[in-house]
């Protein structure tokens, strides 16, 4: 016990002086505090890749679920006795999403790499935190043009559509993991497959809103930080 307690204390020492960087965050509120006191065009340049880069990781994650699909179709053809053209035919399949896997998570490292650059912060981990959708509709706003305004107003309700629509899958995939554990045949990846979908369509629309939310703070002069953090 007391050699893990030291060996703790001591990669924490080593920590605090080798590196200098800031935690990773995990919200965009986070990011924007510690980019201290970038101007408002680096904040929505950098808020752009963050919000592509949490895209990126349901993106990769959809794509290792239709893999693992792929692989299992493959192995039920089979033991099933398919015939060697039909296995071909599903193997090619599997082939095809190793490929499409592969080249989204080299997109999501690029991501990385580019926010990296952008905000001083290494983002070595997976990002865990779905941006959050506001609480409530869009105000009234002074000083932002219509054009702007009204595509607040077309994400806002994209929004909402995204979320229910991830609501009624949430449903769907209980339901059908009720009826999977009760000994039923329900094809349960392609479930959890839908599910995914429907998580990176509201991923990306909340994303939208919240990246809107802030190019109209800069406009105003308002701060990028308070105003996301208020939604």
């Amino acid at each position: 016990m007391m050699k893990r307690i030291f060996f703790a204390a001591l990669t924490a020492c080593v920590l605090m002086v080798t590196d200098a960087r800031a935690e990773m965050p995990q919200t965009d509120v986070q990011l924007i505090q510690q980019m201290g006191q970038a101007d408002g065009e680096k904040i929505l340049q950098t808020l752009s890749v963050f919000y592509d880069l949490h895209a990126s990781e349901l993106e990769v994650q959809y794509a290792n679920e239709q893999l693992t699909g792929s692989f299992f179709d493959v192995q039920r053809a089979t033991e099933d006795g398919a015939s060697a053209d039909e296995i071909a035919k599903l193997q090619k399949i599997q082939n095809d999403k190793r490929d499409q896997w592969d080249a989204l998570v080299k997109q999501n490292q690029n991501l990385r790499k580019q926010l990296e650059s952008l905000s001083g912060v290494e983002f070595l981990d997976n990002l865990m935190v779905t941006p959050d959708a506001p609480m409530n509709a869009p105000g009234t706003t002074v000083g932002v043009s219509s054009e702007l305004v009204k595509e607040r107003g077309n994400a806002y309700a994209e929004m909402q559509a995204a979320d229910a629509a991830l609501a009624q899958e949430r449903l769907v995939l209980l339901d059908a993991q009720e009826r999977f554990y009760a000994g039923q045949n329900v094809p349960i990846g392609d479930h959890l497959r839908a599910m995914t979908a429907a998580e990176l369509a509201f991923t990306r629309a909340v994303s939208a809103y919240r990246l809107l939310e802030a190019k109209i703070a800069v406009a105003t002069g308002a701060s990028v930080a308070e105003v996301l953090g208020g939604l």
